[in-house]
């Protein structure tokens, strides 16, 4: 075990998160969040702070070590940074959902998933609606029929048949499913 003078105090980067520098040596690459080790070590008795050292011995020790080498290894991302984006939407008309529904139920077309029976009560009637020609392609107003235009889909398969450009059809990512569980 190293033994070290801590010349500055913890400094706080997040909730829980500390680090300490000796000198001019970082102790600790990455700051190791205090929620993460006292999960990893819940049996040792950890100090209350205002406190200018602790040991730790034996099987702490140990566990300790690996614990901060197995998060030293973890990469990290940034998120939540604001971005402010512009983007034409194009109006979608409750009616014409509504209808497409009462038609067709609301399982899924594609693969049959029923929210109300997979969540209950909380969950029923929920599905999406796909429009079987992209509404963003006609670039304006245009009529829709909610029979013959229009399929109730889960947010699963929805997001399959928009992951390529133009979308895959429902036809296709039935056969798709069907070569899955083969």
């Amino acid at each position: 075990m190293a033994h070290a003078e801590i010349v500055t105090e913890p400094h706080q980067y997040g909730l829980g998160t500390y680090s300490a520098r000796a000198g001019s040596i970082a102790l600790l690459p990455v700051p190791v969040p205090i929620p993460f080790i006292r999960e990893g070590l819940p049996k040792w008795k950890w100090p209350k702070y205002p406190r200018s050292y602790t040991t730790i011995e034996g099987a702490v020790e140990t566990r300790l070590l690996k614990l901060i080498r197995d998060y030293q290894g973890v990469t990290f991302f940034s998120e939540g940074s604001p971005a402010t984006i512009t983007i034409t939407k194009y109006e979608r008309d409750p009616a014409a959902r509504h209808a497409c529904i009462q038609h067709y139920g609301d399982c899924c077309y594609v693969c049959g998933f029923s929210f109300g029976k997979a969540y209950g009560e909380t969950a029923q009637g929920y599905i999406h609606v796909h429009h079987l020609r992209e509404i963003a392609s006609a670039k304006k107003e245009h009529k829709v029929d909610p029979i013959r235009d229009l399929r109730p889909v889960c947010p699963n398969c929805h997001a399959v048949i928009h992951r390529r450009k133009p979308p895959l059809s429902i036809k296709e990512v039935k056969a798709l499913l069907r070569e899955a569980h083969h």
